[in-house]
């Protein structure tokens, strides 16, 4: 004859139970939040965060790195090949640049990826001034870190990118257009982007295309099309300008007999 079950043993029996359960439940919930992942993507980082903040200013500092190469880039690798890469070439490559990048980091840190354009957030108060020094120092560590890549895979070749003005222009005419044209881009950006931040399709294809068009009319004046201020900052010229300064003092004091 069978004995009925102590209360003891029911009891670990409906802890098992409900333990089993648990785990089931915890088995679908994992496999669900994976499912979603793979079909929707993970969550965007909260932009006003503190605590995402150092993603942000890598996303910020990768970005302009990957801006600077091509831009720069593209005149730095058709000086070296003599002249393989194209004046359309030269001008389109950073606008497809900036439509990447947007697409990849404009959810996480607003792709500013230029000075001009953090300024201009801030101004309209879209973006806080706490936040400006860090945005601006991890652009031009970017720009930077990719004169010093471009510098140390080709040397010198095309001025490292430098802008400087066309045959027959003036300082002060190429100052005023690359004035013109940064206006041109920020509004553009401003006009396209969600807060603070350059993110989704029309942002991309806005501002890339901008920088593209900007290029193909502007390049006669600007004797590198593809390192129009309006594309990304020039952390990289300070050491073109420190190369010509010793230039002219070497000369200066040999005309004076050292």
């Amino acid at each position: 004859m069978r004995m009925p079950s102590s209360p003891a043993r029911l009891s670990d029996q409906i802890a098992i139970i409900q333990l089993l359960r648990e785990k089931i439940m915890h088995s679908e919930r994992t496999e669900s939040a994976t499912q979603h992942r793979m079909l929707h993507g993970s969550e965007t980082p909260d932009f006003l965060e503190s605590t995402d903040e150092w993603r942000r200013l890598f996303a910020e500092t990768w970005g302009t790195f990957l801006l600077v190469v091509v831009a720069a880039g593209a005149g730095v690798v058709g000086a070296q090949s003599g002249g393989a890469i194209s004046l359309g070439m030269k001008v389109v490559a950073p606008g497809l640049m900036v439509m990447a990048i947007i697409y990849f980091v404009g959810a996480v840190s607003g792709a500013h990826l230029n000075p001009a354009v953090t300024l201009a957030f801030a101004l309209r108060r879209n973006f806080p001034w706490s936040r400006v020094l860090g945005y601006i120092t991890a652009q031009i560590i970017g720009g930077i870190a990719a004169a010093s890549f471009l510098r140390a895979l080709f040397g010198i070749q095309g001025l490292l990118g430098a802008t400087t003005p066309g045959p027959g222009v003036s300082d002060f005419t190429a100052l005023a257009m690359e004035l013109l044209l940064t206006t041109g881009l920020v509004s553009t950006i401003l006009g396209t982007a969600s807060g603070a931040r350059n993110i989704g399709s029309n942002g991309a294809l806005a501002v890339g295309g901008y920088i593209s068009l900007a290029g193909l009319w502007a390049a006669p004046i600007l004797d590198e099309p593809g390192a129009l201020i309006c594309s990304r900052p020039h952390p990289w010229r300070y050491e073109h300008y420190l190369d010509l300064c010793r230039r002219s003092r070497a000369g200066h004091n040999h005309r004076r007999g050292f």
